[in-house]
């Protein structure tokens, strides 16, 4: 098992590269076979929100489409090997207005420190919106 610190410090490391665009460097943190789910409504998020991707292709489409500006812990749980953090974020897409929202991420570490898997829940109408041009 890996530790409480550890766990919280490679958060931070994948939402400061998150933040700095970085996609070359988030290999290194997911594990072969890792998955990422998007919780949301279905009717707005279509198939994304059931099925559990390849982490590493996910995240880089999502960094392809949603800038985030800033990110800010807000909260976070650790059990073992898992970890719920609550985060605030400004987000951007297309060169659209920056929203200030909240995501609720779950992560599941191995016994390697790699994350095997993030379900991540967001405002689903707001993503509607963004992805809208609104």
């Amino acid at each position: 098992m890996i530790a409480r610190d550890q766990i919280l410090d490679t958060i931070d490391q994948i939402y400061t590269a998150r933040v700095a665009g970085d996609k070359s460097s988030f290999a290194r943190y997911w594990a072969e076979g890792s998955t990422y789910e998007m919780m949301g409504a279905p009717q707005t998020l279509g198939e994304q929100s059931r099925t559990k991707n390849d982490a590493r292709t996910a995240i880089g489409e999502l960094i392809d489409t949603f800038k985030f500006h800033t990110v800010n812990l807000v909260d976070s749980v650790v059990d073992g090997n898992r970890a719920v953090v609550r985060l605030q974020i400004d987000v951007s897409t297309g060169g659209g207005p920056i929203h200030n929202t909240e995501l609720l991420n779950i992560w599941e570490f191995d016994d390697a420190g790699k994350v095997q898997s993030l379900a991540e829940s967001v405002d689903t109408a707001l993503v509607a919106r963004m992805l809208s041009g609104e």
